[in-house]
């Protein structure tokens, strides 16, 4: 009875949402899924580079010279794989600093002269320990290689065949 009474609450409580109705809102809205970028729809982040993301977009257009939509689509998502690859790599990076910052102070109790590699270590260790960071860091690492070698090896596939026959 009484969940019945907050199924029914809930539905009435959504029914009044409509979500965000200004331009404003609705592009920050858009965007809530971007806290670090790893599931973005988005290949570009807004911090991230535009020039830098051009210049990787054009070396590959360059080096596969895709010659239809679908081989294009290829390159393009192995373009993405790459991009969210570098992303990942600074993530990890980032959240290593982070870790060895934070446990500058108890460290430098216990220990007289870390060497920066043992520092480096001890928060790997901690951030795969106690939060996961690292599993799910890897875990997407994986699949953005994954994506990257599916889409070469079927773009190799797509430009192996005869130029006379439909490559689209």
């Amino acid at each position: 009875m009484e969940e019945d009474r907050r199924s029914l609450t809930s539905a009435v409580n959504g029914a009044l949402s409509n979500g965000p109705t200004s331009p404003e809102g609705k592009a920050r809205s858009a965007r809530n899924g971007e806290t670090h970028g790893m599931y973005s729809s988005a290949v570009l982040l807004h911090h991230e580079s535009q020039d830098q993301f051009a210049i990787l977009r054009e070396s590959y257009y360059q080096r596969f010279l895709p010659a239809s939509q679908p081989e294009s689509d290829l390159v393009d998502q192995m373009i993405a794989a790459t991009w969210r690859l570098r992303r990942i790599g600074a993530l990890e990076s980032a959240a290593v600093d982070h870790a060895m910052d934070s446990q500058r102070a108890e460290l430098d109790v216990t220990y007289s002269n870390l060497q920066p590699e043992t520092r480096a270590h001890f928060a790997f260790e901690k951030l795969h320990r106690d939060s996961g960071t690292m599993a799910a860091y890897q875990r997407f690492q994986a699949s953005q290689i994954r994506i990257y070698d599916r889409a070469f090896r079927n773009l190799q596939t797509l430009q192996k065949l005869p130029k006379n026959e439909d490559r689209t």
